[in-house]
């Protein structure tokens, strides 16, 4: 059992480690990392170029490529096999070119800066690497460092931690050295431990290691991640549509070879035919067409500073259902801003991005100039004279960021720079003349500053110490006594700050200070006004929401911070609703699943939730049969990162663990990039499905005329040479072309079903069937009109007109409702270079005469030409007609709609 190091005394930590205030000897320390282990966590295995090749070739359909190749080669048809050959490593070079290029671009975005840590060894403070803490080491915790291990603190002064990354919280927590009571206290309430992978925003600590490596906090989850594998939806889609061709495949060719040799034919003759029909069957060009159109989403995505790891995720944010996304570091920026300011019986809106020092303030909508009000004036000075802090703009990071100090107390700077008081001026006009720093026990930081000659007292602090000492408000810069009216508005106001999730600060002032105040005991004081903080939202979040919610996606906040703030959040920028539940940490405790997911639809917040608690709502989700995705910064979200259908982390403000947890990051820490991400996932789904109904319209076709044909007693209508033809020249050049085809409108406002585990729905088998029944009925009753006359002058009629059904049918399939006869035909130029190059492939095959030989064809003439050319335009015509049908169905139904909203 882990033990509990916040709950035990000092000394049995210094007795268990065999260390003390002066810290570990040299020959401890080695003993130390041999008994408790090394500073370093785990990490996966990392893949080669070459496991990135070997891996492409995970495929049942690649599988049967790579059987049928073997076979056609030792029937030495040599082309076709060296055509199907290239087409299985074209596929994999282009997965490796692409996963190769995220592996790099992700390795760059790793930190290699090397991290330190001061420690205390044999009485004195050194600098180590942070890999050589050991446990017994005792750390000196200074205002910006990296916490390097978790730690008990000892002794502490006013220390404050940023852990965001670890717990979900923007707030730095204020830390002590007193031993806890209680048992099993969640990591954010610890409040005398110190974690890996935090840092210190400000104050000072002494604290002695209690955990290094996988032992640690940050430890646990990064060994749960190492083998730790999911798959995207569309990697299991397309498993499952190649097991069921290979299935239907293997089934219908052992029943067409046994029939052939019951028929009579040849044993040799029929195994090649069967051995062509399997070949035909196989849709080659799918797993390129695949890689090319996840290759083309990714390097639209790129565009946008969106880093795709796997090809297949970012397909999977177009099929999501549900988007789970972190509050601090995705919905807001981690920097704490100065949002409202309240005064005496008015609330001001304070404007402005983060730690920018633009902004204005403004009153009923109005913009107001503070300046020529004393109430605000004084409120924005006495908060700047107490911020001890610093922001500074960063050239590489093209942002403005925190240098050191309590993100709070930057809020209160940064309040001030948006109004021209800097700190150093304010101070050479308002000499200090006392300052009482911040304390765990009092709870305000105070100063005393020069006015016209007069000292004035200036307090900012937690409202419930500083309000027990007013007995004075200020109005229009005037003091006045206040009444029992007068403290009943002020805590209203901060009870609406407070339920609206802020973080509240309040301002006193004592107008004739003594200089001997007592930091425990303040004078009375005047009440001047409220502060309320809140983590600075991003801007492009509330659009991005909207956005992802119009296109039947929920959104659900999924975080560690207090309740309060995530629902406040949340509420900001529409992701809950009044009628929506909320559910904590706690609850998750008390819920089994089964009564957790019968809350899940009704859910938008889920607050103070543990990376355990986070796991398993992904988990619920996905038992629910939810596609979904997963945004996140911190180690607290990495393992639900993993867990997602598609785990999403941001570039810049994200940890280690959660990139390499994830399977896209935004580079730029743009939320909006998401919106974009699902509009392309949506892309590249319709994109696949129209190539699969391509690919399989014609397939079908070639293995029904064949099987008719024997079943019937009639000649073969295509030898196995045409057959492969087919399907390796002609069907592979049009879509691959087809898979470059530009983005569609308005994806995001279709309506969209989860795909089936196929791919393949009802709509479409209808679609294909209609498709494959029109070309498979006139190609027959052609090829048997021509059977009287010369056998090689059908079979290459069949041939021709098979192929011209292809080249109308790629045109056709590009629109589900759309008619081909729009200025989009000619939108994808390499569609129609393909087109005119498969065209004259065909003039090759038939009149070359090494081709002829080949391919058992013969010269046509132009009225044959013709012929044919009006044959195959039928697939247009029908398709066309369902085009029809389809549209005028939607129209009705949407006018229907209409009208009975209208009747509502």
């Amino acid at each position: 059992m882990q033990r509990e190091w916040y709950r035990e005394n000092i000394n049995k930590i210094f007795d268990h480690f065999n260390t003390s205030e002066r810290g570990l000897t040299d020959s401890r320390v080695k003993e130390n990392k041999e008994r408790f282990g090394e500073n370093v966590l785990s990490e996966g295995e990392k893949r080669t170029l070459w496991d990135i090749f070997i891996s492409q070739f995970n495929n049942p359909l690649i599988y049967v490529l790579i059987v049928a190749d073997v076979i056609v080669f030792f029937l030495q048809h040599y082309i076709d096999a060296f055509i199907i050959l290239f087409i299985i490593i074209l596929n994999a070079v282009i997965g490796v070119v692409q996963e190769g290029k995220a592996q790099d671009t992700l390795a760059a975005l790793k930190k290699i800066v090397k991290t330190h840590a001061n420690v205390i060894r044999d009485g004195r403070e050194i600098r180590v690497n942070d890999y050589e803490i050991v446990a017994g080491d005792i750390l000196v915790l200074r205002d910006g460092d990296p916490v390097a291990a978790d730690c008990r603190i000892i002794e502490g002064n006013n220390l404050k931690v940023n852990e965001a990354s670890l717990t979900g919280e923007s707030e730095s927590i204020l830390k002590q050295s007193m031993s806890l009571s209680d048992s099993d206290v969640k990591v954010s309430d610890q409040t005398n431990m110190v974690f890996k992978g935090t840092h210190i925003t400000s104050g000072q600590a002494k604290a002695v290691v209690v955990n290094t490596g996988i032992k640690t906090v940050i430890g646990k989850i990064s060994k749960q991640l190492v083998g730790l594998k999911m798959d995207v939806p569309l990697k299991k889609n397309i498993a499952n549509l190649s097991k069921l061709i290979v299935a239907i495949i293997v089934a219908t060719s052992l029943v067409l070879f046994f029939y052939g040799l019951y028929d009579g034919y040849a044993f040799g003759e029929i195994f090649i035919v069967v051995v062509a029909i399997t070949v035909s069957s196989i849709p080659e060009g799918l797993p390129v067409v695949v890689t090319l159109v996840l290759s083309t989403g990714v390097w639209r995505m790129s565009k946008k500073k969106v880093l795709v790891k796997k090809l297949q995720a970012v397909e999977a944010l177009g099929q999501a259902k549900v988007v789970a996304v972190d509050k601090t570091g995705t919905i807001t920026k981690n920097q704490m801003v100065v949002d409202q300011i309240y005064t005496f019986d008015k609330y001001i809106k304070i404007s402005g991005d983060g730690y920018s020092p633009k902004g204005f303030a403004s009153f009923d909508g109005k913009k107001i100039d503070v300046t020529k009000d004393e109430n605000l004036d004084l409120l924005i000075k006495s908060s700047v004279f107490t911020s001890v802090s610093e922001v500074a703009y960063s050239d590489r990071n093209k942002e403005w960021e925190l240098k050191y100090g309590d993100p709070t107390e930057a809020s209160l700077l940064v309040l001030g720079r948006k109004f021209g008081y800097e700190k150093g001026v304010l101070e050479k006009e308002h000499k200090n003349i006392l300052e009482l720093p911040f304390e765990l026990e009092t709870k305000h930081h105070s100063t005393i500053n020069e006015f016209d000659g007069k000292n004035i007292l200036s307090v900012v602090g937690s409202p419930e110490v500083i309000l027990d000492k007013v007995n004075q408000v200020l109005v229009d810069g005037k003091t006045k006594r206040a009444s029992k009216a007068d403290m009943e508005k002020i805590q209203e106001a901060l009870d609406k700050f407070s339920k609206e999730g802020y973080r509240v600060l309040a301002i006193g002032a004592n107008f004739n200070p003594g200089l001997d105040i007592d930091a425990s005991d303040l004078p009375n004081l005047t009440f001047v006004g409220f502060v309320a903080i809140l983590d600075s939202i991003r801007s492009e979040v509330y659009e991005s929401v909207k956005s992802v919610k119009g296109a039947g996606m929920r959104v659900v906040m999924i975080t560690g911070d207090h309740v309060g703030t995530a629902k406040a959040i949340a509420k900001k920028v529409g992701i809950y609703e009044d009628s929506d539940n909320v559910i904590t940490g706690k609850d998750l405790m008390d819920l089994k699943d089964e009564e957790l997911l019968e809350k899940l639809d009704n859910t938008t917040v889920f607050a103070r939730v543990s990376p355990k608690d986070k796991l398993r709502i992904i988990e619920l989700y996905k038992k629910k049969g939810d596609t979904i995705a997963m945004t996140g910064d911190g180690v607290n979200d990495a393992l639900s990162l993993v867990s997602a259908d598609l785990g999403i982390a941001m570039g810049k403000i994200g940890t280690e663990v959660a990139k390499e947890a994830s399977d896209i990051i935004l580079l730029d820490d743009n939320f909006g990039n998401i919106v974009e991400a699902a509009e392309e996932g949506r892309n590249i789904y319709w994109n696949i499905r129209k190539s699969i109904l391509f690919l399989l319209s014609t397939n079908v076709v070639e293995i029904l005329i064949i099987s008719i044909a024997l079943f019937a007693g009639l000649p073969l209508p295509l030898v196995a040479a045409q057959i492969i033809w087919l399907n390796l020249v002609t069907d592979s050049f049009l879509v691959i072309a087809m898979s470059f085809d530009p983005k569609a409108e308005n994806l995001l406002k279709e309506k969209f079903k989860k795909p089936s585990k196929y791919l393949v729905d009802w709509p479409m088998g209808l679609r294909m069937l209609l498709l494959s029944g029109t070309m498979t009925v006139v190609t027959l009753v052609v090829f048997i009109s021509y059977l009287d006359g010369d056998m090689v002058k059908a079979t290459t009629i069949t041939l021709v007109l098979l192929a011209m059904f292809q080249w109308f049918n790629v045109l056709n399939v590009r629109s589900r409702r759309e008619t081909i006869f729009t200025k989009k035909l000619f939108n994808n130029k390499y569609l129609i270079a393909s087109l005119s190059f498969v065209f004259l492939l065909q003039l090759f095959a038939i009149y070359n005469p090494l081709m002829q030989k080949i391919l058992s064809t013969t010269a046509l003439s132009i009225k044959e030409w013709v012929y044919i050319l009006v044959l195959g335009f039928i697939v247009i015509l029908v398709e066309e007609i369902r085009k029809f049908i389809v549209r005028n169905f939607e129209v009705r139904n949407l006018f229907s709609k209409r009208v009975s909203d209208l009747g509502k």
